[in-house]
């Protein structure tokens, strides 16, 4: 018990610290770092093994860089309009012009 706290702690903490001030869409990136945490707990929580484990943990780094923001798209929306979380963004952008 004391283990999934501590792993869950951590998932937290770092996502806390991914933010950064280059990041134009801070809430879109909360919202889709809160569904990769989601997403993980689910995951381990149906584990039975370290091997389940660490794939549920390969998805989790895979869905935390893929979102706005992340590694994959640091600058937000901008360098991902494909990405989910950013698709409403991008229409507004869209009207404007």
């Amino acid at each position: 018990m004391i283990k999934q706290f501590l792993a869950v702690f951590a998932l937290f903490c770092e996502g806390a610290l991914q933010i950064k001030t280059t990041c134009n869409d801070p809430e879109i990136n909360d919202d889709c770092l809160t569904l990769c945490r989601l997403e993980y707990v689910t995951c381990r929580q149906n584990c039975d093994s370290t091997f389940c484990e660490s794939a549920c943990s390969a998805v989790y780094s895979d869905c935390n860089r893929s979102c706005p923001c992340g590694a994959d798209c640091p600058a937000g929306c901008v360098d991902c309009p494909e990405h989910p979380f950013c698709e409403h963004e991008v229409e507004n952008i869209n009207r404007f012009f």
